[in-house]
């Protein structure tokens, strides 16, 4: 290819596209054609079928596989096809104003354009490479100002057309230059964010336009999880983000409903991302992700009023918090709603509910969102780890019901804090007594203070990992009765919860046996009186009942009654689903028709942790005044 000459050079002047600038410029000018591209920037002339065939020329990535180490760009031989490409990438702004005057060129080009993404993306990442990176277009030296114009050029190629962005996010190239562009940093080590009026941050943008399709997450996850720091790497880069938008926001270089904007745009960015691979999902865990983005728009909702517009930032981020919390990742719900806990959440719906404006006529579901917020939290209160991590918020959760105005939501916060100061008297009840869980059937001490000899401790199956007992003793007379012969199922079963990661541990059951004991005392009389409150079945003459309505969010029903093997009863009612006849459970059945066996009662409930469900029924025989729990049994979807 000719070289920039001086004879070349000549024509390279003037404010219109002549015929000799134009020839020069196909011959390979470097001086001609940065003429050209400058006349078209200024509008001089428009961007011609000529010129666009000429950028899509000089946008061939073939010079860079002489690129190396020993011959780089700015040697002799490779910086003229290095400036041309530079050039060449600045005309795709025009090109994309012309196009979108011209349809008829675009047509004509549209098939041009495609082929020279893959060119496009390699040349804007041999750019991010360069020494001169740093001096805009200005002539001026702006750390990150070439940056911030890539990201530019490849948010209006996106827009071009549905066929342009299709090959964009179908490229492998694409996608590691959006990551490199995710973790780029200026010397300063801080990240190059500009926000724009009315399209944001574009890094953020084409990061989220990459993840919200199909193809371009897979590729893009792909290539984050090819090695295993580099997902390490992109969730400490995703929470940096987060932090320095609210540094900016304090030093007020940023205004507030922009870093809002942008901090609720990094959520789906985690979202998307580790929903899909379980690699990065594990890297945002082990960073404590919900804890910074939670304390992150706590400090941004600070100094925030009614009338600046940071309300439906707020609202809609407290929404992301809870899928976050559920989804990411499902086998682990309550230590991600502790993490929020920690990092101010409760704080959090306080702001919400002190910004939420008198009048809600533009959108009268925005209540209803709050208040499923708030219910929310009230559902994963029945985890031991939450209701730990409460207790040292337990002011805050009383006075949430004062901040909010409306009746609803006031009576969804005293909800909140009756279940947590429940829940809050069963933990510390467990704490102090001890977790005394017994699986066998002939033990009264399932949640009683344990009576076989000190120092005898519980013992759990070491082959099933499912039942436990509170000594010993208990452990080898169950063996002998019933767990011998279940043994060998109970440990597939225990496998296969724990490929699905639904883990539920002894401790945590206890608790939840603790608080259906408690439910069911409490309202007795009403489930004597067959109201609302639970839905009593007659089985075989055991009355049961199913006390899930009272839990909050729960596992979806199946429209199954529930039904004991050889019992000619079957109810169609909401129960959860039909509970799987097994040795264990037709032997409870039998000690509970036994003569002589007392009141006796069983609840059935199911509680929800994230994807996967506990379906926990309690045998329940009347001590005195109080029903207390003598038994209980489980199973998980």
């Amino acid at each position: 290819m000719p070289t920039c000459n001086a004879d070349a050079c000549r024509v390279a002047t003037g404010n219109r596209l002549t015929s000799k600038l134009l020839e020069a410029a196909e011959g390979g000018c470097d001086c001609s054609l940065r003429r050209v591209a400058l006349i078209i920037s200024k509008g001089s002339d428009k961007c011609t079928r000529r010129v666009i065939k000429m950028a899509f020329k000089f946008l061939d990535p073939e010079p860079l596989t002489r690129f190396t180490a020993e011959n780089p760009w700015y040697s002799a031989s490779n910086r003229l096809d290095s400036n041309r490409a530079m050039h060449s990438l600045s005309i795709l702004n025009d090109i994309a104003t012309e196009f979108e005057s011209d349809p008829s060129l675009m047509s004509e080009e549209l098939d041009s354009y495609v082929q020279s993404i893959d060119g496009i993306c390699q040349w804007i990442t041999h750019s991010l490479q360069r020494e001169d990176i740093n001096v805009g277009r200005s002539g001026e030296v702006e750390e990150g100002a070439a940056f911030v114009y890539w990201a530019g050029i490849l948010a209006v190629t996106h827009d071009v057309h549905t066929r342009i962005a299709r090959a964009l996010l179908s490229s492998t190239t694409f996608c590691k230059l959006v990551i490199q562009m995710w973790a780029f940093k200026t010397s300063t080590g801080r990240f190059k964010t500009v926000l724009f009026p009315k399209s944001g941050c574009l890094i953020l943008k084409l990061m989220q336009e990459c993840l919200n399709d199909e193809a371009g997450r897979e590729l893009l996850l792909q290539e984050l999880t090819r090695l295993p720091h580099f997902a390490k790497t992109f969730a400490a880069v995703t929470i940096q983000r987060c932090l320095q938008i609210q540094e900016d926001c304090f030093n007020k270089s940023v205004p507030r409903s922009e870093a809002l904007y942008y901090v609720c745009g990094v959520m789906d960015v985690i979202l998307f991302s580790a929903t899909y691979n379980e690699l990065v999902e594990r890297a945002f865990a082990n960073r404590q992700y919900l804890k910074h983005l939670v304390s992150s728009m706590l400090s941004l909702s600070l100094g925030a009023s009614r009338t600046d517009g940071t309300f439906e930032h707020l609202e809609i981020a407290s929404r992301k918090f809870v899928v976050l919390g559920v989804d990411i990742p499902s086998n682990r719900v309550d230590y991600n709603f502790g993490e929020m806990i920690d990092g101010g959440f409760v704080d959090y719906i306080g702001r919400l509910l002190d910004l939420i404006p008198k009048r809600v006529d533009h959108d009268p579901d925005v209540l209803n969102r709050v208040e499923r917020v708030v219910q929310a939290l009230g559902a994963q209160t029945i985890h031991p780890h939450v209701t730990s991590r409460l207790q040292e918020v337990a002011m805050t959760v009383k006075g949430l019901a004062r901040r909010s105005w409306n009746p609803r939501l006031k009576n969804a916060c005293v909800d909140l804090y009756e279940k947590f100061r429940e829940m809050e008297r069963i933990y510390d009840s467990l704490v102090r007594d001890g977790v005394h869980l017994c699986d066998n059937q002939k033990c009264g001490n399932q949640l009683r203070p344990q009576s076989s000899s000190p120092g005898s401790g519980s013992k759990k199956c070491s082959s099933c990992s499912t039942v436990i007992y509170c000594s010993v003793e208990c452990q080898e007379d169950d063996w002998e009765n019933m767990h011998k012969s279940e043994c060998r199922s109970l440990r597939v079963e225990y496998f296969c919860r724990k490929a699905r990661r639904h883990r539920y541990s002894p401790a945590t059951r206890s608790y939840h046996v603790a608080y259906l004991e408690c439910i069911f005392n409490r309202y007795k009389e009403e489930f004597k009186e067959g109201g609302k409150v639970g839905r009593g079945i007659r089985a075989d003459g055991i009355p049961w009942y199913d006390i899930t309505p009272l839990l909050g969010l729960r596992v979806p029903p199946c429209r199954k009654g529930l039904r004991l093997e050889g019992s000619k009863h079957e109810e169609e009612s909401e129960s959860p689903r039909p509970v799987p006849m097994t040795n264990r459970l037709a032997n409870t059945r039998d000690i509970c028709l036994r003569p002589g066996a007392g009141e006796v009662r069983i609840v059935h409930a199911s509680l929800s942790l994230g994807y996967f469900g506990i379906f926990l029924m309690v045998q329940l025989e009347k001590v005195g005044e109080r029903y207390e729990a003598i038994h209980s049994y489980f199973y998980t979807i």
